[in-house]
This record gives structure tokens, sequence and C-alpha cells, in this order.
């Protein structure tokens, strides 16, 4: 529907749904137009306002499309992190074993065949074996235990 003419010419409204989004303006002849031409004119402003609706939801699609990418960026960014550090946390750990593990059980398989050999004649040899085999297990699982 028309606003009615003005002396500057013929007005429709762009809407979408009930909001004005613009003007469609006839400037200055708007009284010499025919009655066809006044409703293609309105229908026009009415398939501008669907235009008009379009192309803001496309402006704010493509601005989520850019968060949600920047967001991506930013998990992807923060999940290397996290892999760095658990390969850090990795590394520590293996050396921390290598270093104050490993000292204590080193000669534990050896031990174990002594005692075995050991056992039958010599039970009070292998009791002593037993305990530093035992006590070397005990420090090693201590290190592990005790953070660094």
């Amino acid at each position: 529907m028309p606003v009615p003419a003005s002396s500057s010419g013929q007005t429709w409204p762009i809407r979408q749904g009930r909001e004005d989004v613009g003007r469609l303006e006839v400037l200055p002849e708007a009284a010499g137009l025919s009655a066809d031409q006044r409703r293609l004119f309105a229908a026009f402003a009415e398939e501008a306002g669907l235009a008009f609706s379009n192309a803001r939801l496309q402006a704010e699609l493509a601005a989520r499309a850019e968060a949600l990418a920047a967001d991506t960026a930013a998990l992807a960014e923060s999940r290397r992190r996290l892999v760095r550090v658990a390969y850090a946390e990795r590394d520590l750990l293996s050396a921390t074993i290598q270093r104050d593990v490993m000292v204590h059980l080193g000669g534990l398989e050896e031990e174990v065949r002594r005692i075995r050999r050991l056992l039958p004649e010599h039970p009070d040899d292998t009791a002593a074996g037993l305990e530093r085999a035992r006590a070397g297990v005990n420090t090693a699982l201590d290190k592990l235990r005790t953070p660094r």
C-alpha cells in the first residue's frame, strides 16, 4: 500500500514482516504513474523487503561462520597445547623413572636368580637376599609415588 504522494513524489515502505526496513520513492513525476505502474512499484517494494531480509540473514550467517572458524582455531590451538603438555609430562615421568627408579631395580633380576640358586642349601643367605630385593622394590615404588 503506497504512502500518500508528497510534492516530491510517491513512496512505498519496504517491510519485512511488520518492520520497516527501507522505502521506495519515485521522484518527481509520481503523479503521472499509471495504476499498473503503482502496483508494480508496490510489488517491487514488497519483494525488496524479502531481499533485504535475506541479505541481513546472509551477513549474520557469515559472521557466525567466521566466529565458528575462530572458535575452531582456538580449540585446535588449545588441543595442541594440551598435547605438548602431555608429552612433556610423559617425558618427565620417563626421565624420573630412568633416573630415580631403575637404579633400584637394575640388578633385581640377577638378584632373584642368585636367591633361587641359594634357596635349598643356604636359607639365611636367601632371606638376606630377599630382604635386599624387597627394600630395592619398595624404594623404587616410593620414588614413583613421590612427586617431583
